[in-house]
């Protein structure tokens, strides 16, 4: 009985003993770089993770002496990546097909926003960047990029407005003629292009119209 009473404290004090060695540690795992001593990504007892950094400030904290090693990249099958980056505080939504070059109309990246119906995601409104005509290795790389947005009565996201890659502006999709007393905000345009019409809404609820010839 003695002998097992001397086990039993012998377990209590080693275990007291090592609480406060685990409690106090700030890094809970350290992954090192080749040479065995330099940390290249930890995770502290607060859950933050630092890659390139043994100081994470942050939930995920990448650090890295050039551009790339700065970057967080994430990939699906490797044919689209989104990259995150410092180097001027920037993020690259990156089109990356097997390496190839994207075909003419295709979606480069896109940045979508909207909100939550139930379990149900819902993205009325996005920003999308699409590349025109056809890429050439080493050569053209012709882009624009369109704003999408979804009317109040409606569920389908459209299209409203493009910038093409040479600096054209299209307005698309655009609604029905307003009447001369419609609601809308100084400042407000409508394209009525089918009748050659711009209306420009000069005051609360007050229209005017300008009419185009051909030349």
């Amino acid at each position: 009985m003695k002998k097992t009473r001397s086990m039993v404290m012998g377990a209590a004090v080693l275990a007291a003993l090592a609480l406060p060695m685990v409690a106090g540690a700030a890094n809970k795992l350290v992954v090192n770089g080749t040479d065995g001593t330099t940390p290249k990504m930890v995770v502290t007892d607060t859950g933050y993770v630092g890659v390139g950094t043994s100081a994470p400030g942050s939930s995920i904290t990448v650090t890295g002496a050039v551009a790339r090693d700065a970057q967080l990249y994430m990939q699906q099958n490797s044919p689209t990546a989104l990259a995150l980056g410092a180097s001027g505080a920037g993020l690259l939504l990156h089109y990356n097909q097997n390496s190839g070059l994207p075909p003419a109309g295709t979606r480069l990246g896109y940045i979508l926003f909207g909100g939550m119906d139930g379990a149900t995601q819902k993205n009325p409104a996005g920003i999308v960047g699409y590349s025109e005509g056809t890429w050439a290795s080493g050569g053209v790389t012709g882009a624009g990029f369109y704003f999408a947005t979804t009317a109040a009565d409606s569920t389908s996201r459209l299209e409203r407005l493009r910038i093409a890659g040479d600096g054209r502006i299209r307005l698309s999709n655009q609604p029905a003629a307003p009447a001369n007393n419609a609601t809308c905000t100084a400042g407000d345009l409508v394209l009525d292009a089918a009748n050659a019409y711009l209306y420009l809404c000069t005051a609360t609820n007050t229209w005017k119209r300008m009419s185009f010839t051909a030349y």
